[in-house]
């Protein structure tokens, strides 16, 4: 499918698209994607585009995932971790702790221009609630959800609790919706918990 007609893929899973070959879903083909991608038969056959045209090149050496860039150590500790202490030292002020709960946007004749005046914060810890302005010429980046938002981690002796919180960037990207339709729909992606929860183990 060319990427000009992807749009058809809109709200139709996986299970959806191969509905007259149910029968993929029994092959080494699928348990390869289902388990390397974190894939359901509930998840977006857009995404599934998506991570084919990506990575099918891989899929003669797909076994050992010998194609797959790996870092020395972990992600956090080979990527996350060097960038932060390189942005401290250039001045960047981190803050912990801390969500963002809404935006505050601008109001535009046709509310076509997504320009964000200023964020709505909390403390995790203490519930304190805060507010910052974010001047003309600031930039704003924000991730609309996350399969690992709302995580819930357990070891060997710990058992994990399950964490029954709307997702917060999820939650974010829904207020947003409310100002600009164009913003998609994430009820879609964190309504169902059955359909969006993802378990890994190490």
């Amino acid at each position: 499918m060319p990427e000009k007609d992807e749009e058809k893929l809109n709200d139709i899973s996986i299970e959806d698209w191969f509905k007259t070959s149910p029968h993929i879903f029994t092959t080494n083909f699928w348990y390869m994607w289902e388990t390397t991608f974190a894939f359901k038969k509930e998840s977006s056959a857009m995404e599934l585009r998506r991570y084919m045209n990506r990575m099918i090149l891989e899929f003669s050496r797909i076994n050992t995932l010998e194609g797959v860039t790996r870092t020395p150590y972990n992600q956090y500790e080979s990527i996350i971790l060097p960038m932060r202490k390189y942005l401290e030292n250039s001045g960047v002020e981190f803050v912990n702790d801390t969500k963002v709960t809404a935006f505050d946007f601008a109001d535009t004749p046709f509310r076509d221009d997504i320009i964000v005046t200023g964020l709505e914060l909390e403390n995790v810890d203490s519930g304190k609630k805060s507010k910052i302005n974010v001047e003309k010429d600031d930039f704003i980046f924000d991730t609309n959800g996350a399969i690992t938002d709302s995580a819930s981690i357990g070891d060997i002796d710990t058992a994990i609790v399950e964490n029954k919180e709307y997702a917060p960037s999820a939650a974010l990207w829904k207020q947003a919706t409310e100002h600009f339709y164009s913003l998609g729909h994430p009820d879609k992606f964190f309504n169902d918990r059955s359909q969006s929860e993802w378990m890994s183990f190490t």
